[in-house]
């Protein structure tokens, strides 16, 4: 097996994790770019806290999603994986990790200039992880199958995820919990915020996004890739 197949990468196309480190620093840039116009230090703060739940929760699945997995070739996230459930759940994770530690050289940073307390910072950096771990459960179901069908999919179900409460709330008046409302838990930032996300919130959305991977690796996972080395492994022999 390829050094690009053991670490998940697409054969001939390979999107190292540093590409995703610098480009999340690109995107961190430029939303800094974007609020450092704003003469107030807590909104520009706040905004860029959006921006960076906007990076994870949108910009990085549809990404991963839209690309082509090589999925008539090895089935899995990439192609030439055929390593199996194991290898797609650790290139999802390395990326969602990677993104994620790039972010707190942002969130602590911008605790000093809004006047966070250490508790703010964390939840901030607890609601974004935690919604990007829902993320990245969507693009380990896209990759299951090998059929484009199924990265379609899994970017509609995330879509409705992740703007459904808000509509729900915005255009119908439906009271929904905290946690249930990615975008309504951005409004507690800051000392002034508006209420929104608190610490049992964070938790729940961590053990909801965790209850999706444990059915991804329980029912998904066992398609594309598995049955695709597997075949291989008996024609080998």
């Amino acid at each position: 097996m390829s050094r690009q197949a053991v670490l998940g990468l697409p054969v001939g196309r390979a999107t190292p994790i540093r590409v995703v480190s610098v480009a999340t620093s690109v995107w961190l840039l430029g939303t800094w770019g974007v609020v450092h116009w704003i003469d107030s230090s807590l909104p520009a703060a706040r905004w860029m806290g959006a921006g960076m739940a906007v990076g994870l929760w949108l910009v990085w699945p549809i990404w991963r999603l839209s690309m082509d997995w090589g999925r008539a070739g090895g089935g899995g996230l990439v192609e030439g994986d055929g390593g199996g459930k194991g290898a797609r759940a650790s290139r999802v994770i390395a990326e969602w990790a990677c993104i994620g530690l790039v972010f707190q050289v942002v969130v602590w940073p911008l605790r000093v200039v809004a006047g966070w307390s250490v508790e703010e910072a964390l939840m901030l950096s607890g609601w974004v992880l935690g919604w990007g771990l829902w993320g990245a459960a969507a693009v380990a179901w896209g990759a299951v199958g090998r059929a484009r069908g199924w990265a379609t999919g899994a970017a509609a179900a995330w879509m409705a995820v992740l703007f459904g409460p808000a509509a729900a709330r915005v255009l119908g008046g439906v009271a929904l919990p905290a946690w249930a409302d990615a975008w309504a838990g951005l409004a507690w930032l800051g000392p002034t915020g508006e209420g929104g996300a608190d610490g049992w919130a964070i938790v729940a959305v961590w053990a909801s996004g965790l209850l999706v991977w444990a059915a991804w690796w329980a029912a998904g996972a066992g398609r594309g890739g598995d049955g695709h080395a597997n075949e291989s492994t008996s024609k080998a022999g």
